[in-house]
């Protein structure tokens, strides 16, 4: 899905992830969030036709659970209660994106570092105790994450490496000690967008 065309589908997403992104006219890129599994997509298209505000790309192979914004529309003009609800979601959904944007301008590079690779490692209830999570990224789209350089990233990730938080593979970073990665300040909070 190309900026500015309309958000047609909305739905879950069943397997893979969809990543957002914001391209300059200088041809910049800006990731705003990956997406996986049990993520709905598609919530701004429901209320009324609306372009997509950003680039979508899916994340591997994707599969998702749609309806056609359209037909939603009609079903909550027989329950309205929807609406409410929709309301809700839309409204966290708003302030987790300020949020983030706040974070991306204030916090200094490992912090924003440590906030993507907790965002990108999504909901925890996906995986079991046992179960390291793992993150197929490269690290150029990690920096369009986090806005810095590739060899930046890669030496940030290598210092997080030697202090046994994360593992890097070939195109893939392994989170060895999330509790670790995240913030111990209780103001500085993770926001999962």
């Amino acid at each position: 899905l190309s900026r500015g065309d309309e958000i047609r589908y909305a739905g879950v997403i069943l397997r893979g992830g969809i990543r957002s992104s914001i391209n300059g006219y200088d041809g910049h890129e800006l990731s705003i969030s990956i997406m996986r599994r049990g993520a709905f997509y598609g919530w701004m298209g429901i209320l009324e036709p609306t372009p997509s505000p950003w680039d979508i790309y899916a994340h591997g192979a994707t599969e998702f659970a749609c309806i056609f914004c359209s037909d939603f529309r009609a079903v909550m003009k027989d329950h309205p209660a929807l609406l409410r609800m929709l309301a809700q979601a839309l409204n966290l959904r708003l302030r987790r994106a300020y949020d983030y944007m706040t974070n991306l301008v204030l916090d200094d590079l490992e912090v924003r570092l440590r906030k993507a690779l907790v965002m990108l490692a999504g909901d925890r209830t996906l995986f079991s105790d046992e179960t390291l999570p793992r993150i197929r990224i490269t690290q150029e789209a990690l920096g369009h994450f986090v806005q810095c350089s590739r060899p930046t990233v890669n030496k940030m990730l290598k210092d997080l490496e030697k202090r046994g938080l994360v593992e890097l593979g070939y195109g893939e970073i392994v989170l060895c000690d999330m509790a670790a990665l995240m913030a111990t300040d209780p103001e500085d909070r993770m926001y999962l967008l």
